[in-house]
């Protein structure tokens, strides 16, 4: 088989509409394509959310309005609130 007919086959002729290799990977190359620029930018969207609300929870901290804790919550034995049953001493 000659190397013109070969390529031929590959990318298909008006002729033959099943030889389209070429075009088959091409589209779904393309597809891949447009998908993984979609995820992407969708991740540098969250990405850049995540920041902003760490950033703002880290100065509202600093500011004090978000205290650390000094003791143990209300009800912190109470099974029934918690699924910490075991004390250790």
């Amino acid at each position: 088989m000659s190397g013109h007919r070969r390529t031929c086959d590959l990318r298909g002729r008006a002729q033959r509409r099943g030889g389209v290799v070429l075009n088959a990977i091409t589209g779904g190359l393309q597809q891949a394509a447009v998908g993984y620029s979609q995820t992407e930018a969708q991740f540098a969207q969250t990405r850049q959310q995540f920041s902003t609300q760490l950033s703002s929870a880290a100065s509202s901290a600093a500011s004090g309005s978000a205290a650390t804790p000094t003791s143990a919550p209300p009800n912190v034995g109470n099974t029934n609130y918690t699924a910490v049953t075991e004390d250790f001493s």
